[in-house]
């Protein structure tokens, strides 16, 4: 017979792991309906050549395996699922730019604030 000892020690560990994977899954969803939002307000859009250029760039890279892919994302639901992907992928990029380019802006301010404080 074989006794396990520390049940209790499982018990909470299986609890915090339960309450990480809601705020993990709550993250995912607040984020996913931001990018969504965030993507409608600038008018980005997936068309349908992007998820075929993505298909065959996915289908390149598998090599041997390049029919099963094409094969795999003939499927409306697969198709779905890579148009979101390419959405918020485009998005991120839409927003990283668009950071970078207000960061770029914010440092010659800052050079002159500092220069004029200097002299």
């Amino acid at each position: 017979m074989i006794v396990c000892g520390g049940g209790e020690n499982l018990g909470h560990e299986l609890q915090t792991l339960r309450q990480n994977s809601v705020v993990e899954a709550d993250f995912q969803v607040r984020s996913g309906l931001l990018l969504l939002e965030v993507a409608k307000a600038v008018g980005i859009e997936v068309q349908a050549a992007d998820i075929d250029a993505e298909v065959e760039r996915l289908a390149q890279g598998a090599g041997d395996y390049a029919d099963q892919v094409r094969y795999m994302y003939a499927a409306p639901e697969r198709r779905d699922e890579l148009s979101y992907s390419l959405l918020e992928d485009k998005t991120v990029a839409h927003l990283l730019q668009h950071a970078v380019e207000s960061e770029a802006a914010a440092v010659p301010d800052e050079a002159a604030s500092s220069t004029g404080a200097e002299g």
